[in-house]
């Protein structure tokens, strides 16, 4: 072969070199801008993970107040109530210990009245037997 030859072999060579080249510095460029556009996605979804975790964590925290209020309402009801009960018994017990005592007393007259009515029975029966 001939040097013009291989010489116009090289320019084809270096023509198709050439050509390669600016193919792969375009797929380059194109890459690079895919890979910048899915940074700036993946940005994106990481501030929207870092919101979605902020969220719960104030939700958690709500829930956690919340929780707390209730409970402390509830044993705020229930020593309240206990209270109530408490005094209601009080209660109860002062007008069953009246009741009690006034009975007591019921029972006394019906046994006076007994005793009289008997006494009176026995004067009569006797004042009867005179007369």
């Amino acid at each position: 072969m001939s040097v013009e030859a291989e010489i116009e072999v090289l320019k084809t060579v270096v023509s198709k070199l050439d050509t390669s080249i600016e193919k792969i510095t375009q797929v380059s460029t194109d890459v690079g801008k895919i890979l910048a556009v899915h940074e700036q996605r993946l940005v994106g979804l990481e501030k929207i993970a870092d919101d979605r975790d902020d969220d719960i964590k104030e939700l958690h925290s709500r829930i956690t107040t919340g929780n707390r209020e209730l409970i402390d309402r509830i044993d705020m009801m229930l020593k309240t109530s206990k209270e109530q009960h408490e005094a209601m018994e009080e209660n109860l017990r002062k007008e069953m210990q009246k009741l009690d005592v006034r009975l007591t007393h019921i029972e006394k007259w019906k046994w006076w009245m007994m005793g009289v009515a008997a006494g009176a029975g026995f004067i009569i029966g006797i004042a009867q037997k005179f007369l």
